[in-house]
């Protein structure tokens, strides 16, 4: 099943040699509704595996693509972390 979020994300990672090339060093910040794929789709772009992580290194799934470094913070896993992002909202 394709789903929006896949271009959403290919469009990114693909463009992120551009943007370093360019001094624009570029988070990705996704939001939405809980339970709707965000984590799954974030995984599967960049081949990580399935379970929670913190730090990881990762193939995304682009041919070309050299390893990047994908930080997930799991808010319920770790609270703390939940004070940075308060006032994103």
């Amino acid at each position: 099943m394709k789903r929006k979020i896949d271009a959403l994300l290919a469009s990114w990672i693909l463009l992120t040699p551009e943007r370093e090339q360019e001094g624009r060093h570029k988070s990705l910040l996704v939001r939405g509704l809980r339970q709707t794929g965000k984590s799954y789709a974030i995984r599967k772009a960049l081949s990580l595996p399935e379970e929670d992580l913190t730090v990881i290194v990762s193939e995304p799934s682009f041919s070309g693509w050299v390893p990047t470094t994908a930080v997930e913070i799991n808010f319920s896993l770790n609270p703390n972390f939940m004070e940075a992002f308060k006032k994103i909202s």
